[in-house]
C-alpha cells in the first residue's frame, strides 16, 4: 500500500510596462494518493486498485475578476492485466468527481450565473498486445475518457497579460467526453527499437479557448478569448526510434503530427494546435560516468489555421548538453551543460499567442549541479 500527499503554494503576477500589477492570482493545492497492489486474481495479474483527492483554493487580485473559488476531486479507480502467452492485455476504470464552489454567488454578464457546478463521470480504457516474432509487436488500445472543467475555464475573467489576451470562462461548460481508438507496432532489437502509433479521437464538448475576434471592452487593447466547448475530431500519427550504430554512439528521433477539426463548427480548424515537428538526436556515452548529445529540433509551417489565427513558419533549431555523473563521500552527484538554441536562430511556434511581438528565446545556456541522499 503507498500513500503519498502533496502541497504546494503558488503565487503569479504579470505587471504592466509601468510597473502597475496587471494581474495576480494565487492557488493553494493538495493531492493526496492511495494506491494498493493487488495479488493475482485468477488470470489477471500485476493489479492495483487506488483512490485519488485534489483540494484548490483560488483567489485573484489586481484587475484579475475571478472569483475567490475551491475546488475538490476525488477519483477511484484500478488496473489490471492479463499475460497469455504470445498475447497480453490490460484494462483500467476510473471514476471522477468534481465540485467547483464560488465563494460568492452571483451573476456576471460575460461568464453567466457564477454558482456551485458538480461533475461526475467515468473513463476506461481496454488494450492489448500480440507479440508476432521475437523483435515484432502489434498493439491496439480503445479509450473512453472523461474531464471536468476546473476553476479558471469556468470562472476566469481577467487579463493575461503574457499571453497579450483577456481571458474569460464559461460557467456553463459541461464535461469534455472523448472516445479514442489507438494501433500502434513496436520492433525491438538489442542494438535499437522502432515505436509507430495511429490514433483517432472523438471528443465531445473539447474545452478549449477560443479568440472571439473582438477586444476586450475593460482592455481595449487585447483580444478577449471566451472558453468554450465544442465537438471535436482528431487524429495523428507519432513515432520514435533509437539506434546503436556503435557501442558509445546512438541515433534516436521522434515525429508527431496531429490534425484536429471542430465537426460543431463547418470542420474549421482546431486552434492552436501544432504543426509536423520531431526531434533528432545524436547521443555520445564516453562512460557510465559521462555522455552528450545533440539534438536537432525540426516543425514544418503551419497553415492549417483556426479562426483568427495566423500562419507559422517553420524551424530547425540545434541544442547541445552534456552529463557528468560522479559517486563522491557516499553520494551521488550530477553536473549538466544544457545550450539551447546555439546559432541564436529567431524562430516562432504556432502555440506561441504572442509569437508575432515575440519569437521563442535565442541561445540559452544553463548549468545544473544536483546531488542525491
Amino acid at each position: 500500500l503507498e500513500l503519498q500527499h502533496s502541497f504546494s503554494r503558488y503565487q503569479h503576477g504579470e505587471f504592466e510596462q509601468s510597473g502597475a500589477l496587471g494581474m495576480e492570482f494565487g492557488v493553494l493545492t493538495h493531492n493526496s494518493s492511495a494506491v494498493a497492489r493487488t495479488r493475482a486474481i485468477g488470470p489477471l495479474q500485476d493489479g492495483t486498485v487506488g483512490l485519488w483527492y485534489e483540494y484548490r483554493n483560488y483567489a485573484a487580485g489586481g484587475l484579475n475578476f475571478t472569483p475567490a473559488a475551491e475546488e475538490n476531486a476525488l477519483a477511484l479507480f484500478t488496473y489490471q492485466e492479463w499475460p497469455l502467452g504470445s498475447f497480453s492485455a490490460n484494462a483500467a476504470l476510473r471514476a471522477d468527481g468534481r465540485r467547483v464552489a464560488p465563494r460568492r454567488t452571483r451573476t456576471s454578464r460575460n461568464l453567466g450565473r457564477i454558482d456551485t457546478r458538480y461533475f461526475f463521470g467515468v473513463s476506461g480504457g481496454l488494450s492489448g498486445r500480440y507479440q508476432v516474432g521475437g523483435s515484432v509487436a502489434i498493439g491496439w488500445s480503445l479509450l473512453r475518457t472523461f474531464r471536468a472543467p476546473g476553476i479558471e475555464e469556468l470562472f476566469s475573467e481577467g487579463p493575461h497579460l503574457a499571453a497579450y489576451s483577456y481571458e474569460v470562462g464559461n460557467a456553463d461548460l459541461d464535461s469534455e467526453h472523448g472516445l479514442g481508438l489507438e494501433l500502434s507496432l513496436d520492433y525491438d532489437r538489442p542494438t535499437g527499437h522502432l515505436h509507430l502509433a495511429i490514433f483517432r479521437n472523438e471528443i465531445d464538448g473539447y474545452i478549449f479557448p477560443r479568440n472571439t475576434g473582438r477586444y476586450s471592452l475593460r482592455r481595449a487593447d487585447l483580444f478577449l478569448y471566451q472558453t468554450v466547448g465544442e465537438q471535436a475530431l482528431m487524429h495523428g500519427v507519432e513515432g520514435a526510434f533509437g539506434w546503436h550504430f556503435h557501442p558509445n554512439l546512438e541515433f534516436a528521433g521522434t515525429l508527431s503530427v496531429v490534425r484536429g477539426i471542430l465537426t460543431s463548427k463547418d470542420d474549421q480548424y482546431i486552434p492552436r494546435l501544432p504543426p509536423l515537428q520531431g526531434r533528432l538526436n545524436l547521443i555520445f556515452e564516453a562512460s557510465e560516468a559521462f555522455n552528450t548529445d545533440l539534438s536537432l529540433r525540426l516543425a514544418s509551417d503551419q497553415d492549417r489555421l483556426g479562426q483568427f489565427e495566423d500562419p507559422t513558419s517553420g524551424y530547425a533549431v540545434f541544442d547541445l548538453s552534456g552529463s557528468y555523473y560522479r559517486h563522491f563521500r557516499g553520494h551521488l552527484h550530477t553536473l549538466s551543460l544544457t545550450v539551447e538554441n546555439i546559432t541564436d536562430d529567431i524562430y516562432r511556434t504556432h502555440l506561441n499567442r504572442v509569437k508575432e511581438l515575440m519569437p521563442e528565446p535565442g541561445r540559452n545556456v544553463r548549468i545544473l549541479f544536483k546531488t542525491f541522499f
